[in-house]
């Protein structure tokens, strides 16, 4: 095997274990959240709509986020979204140790939560290819799925048990991942995006694709 794609496996392995915490993280919050609000307000129907306002931010975020891998760094666009992420859990999990969490700072995680997931999702699937030959790449694409299980399984389970010790708990525990993930990010070379090939430039009369 060439250095060259020696490297490229060590690089996939860096991205896949911060892609794995950020899942951990993502899904932790995710189940959280909700109960958080509930014993905040006492209305179930708050409870729903901070879920909402999650898949909300991920699904518009995500519309340009293809457009965005594209366009920019792709390390870069994922190290600004992992450190928006550290910020906003470490902030929350500080106010609710504090006991002075507030219906707005919840929603403004779940909607920086979303949205930066979303992100560095296109980022981290688009920054693939160039981290592994291209003989493996379908087996790094079902990793990419298995680490998105474990991510959830993991996050999911952890979220509820740590809950029950102190509710600021889960976010400490996301902020560390966030923060490990970004760790692990500064070690990846930078992805400048490919540059097109004449075949891709848009004819002109025609439809660029």
């Amino acid at each position: 095997m060439r250095p060259e794609k020696s490297r490229r496996g060590g690089g996939f392995t860096l991205l896949w274990v911060s892609s794995t915490l950020g899942e951990f993280a993502y899904s932790t919050s995710l189940i959280v959240l909700p109960l958080i609000v509930l014993t905040l307000t006492g209305s179930p129907s708050q409870a729903g709509i901070i879920g909402f306002v999650d898949a909300a931010a991920m699904l518009l975020a995500g519309l340009p986020a293809g457009a965005v891998a594209d366009r920019y760094d792709r390390r870069s666009v994922m190290l600004w979204c992992q450190a928006a992420l550290v910020t906003v859990f470490g902030a929350l999990a500080l106010l609710l140790w504090a006991d002075a969490v507030s219906l707005p700072a919840l929603v403004l995680l779940a909607l920086v939560n979303g949205a930066a997931t979303a992100l560095t999702m296109a980022a981290g699937e688009a920054m693939i290819p160039s981290l592994v030959a291209e003989e493996r790449l379908s087996d790094a694409v079902a990793m990419n799925g298995a680490r998105t299980y474990a991510g959830q399984l993991a996050g999911t389970s952890a979220g509820g048990f740590l809950l029950t010790v102190k509710n600021a708990l889960p976010f400490v525990a996301g902020c560390l991942a966030h923060l490990v993930g970004l760790v692990l990010l500064l070690f990846l070379k930078r992805r400048p995006p490919a540059a097109r090939s004449p075949a891709d430039q848009p004819v002109m009369g025609g439809r660029g694709l």
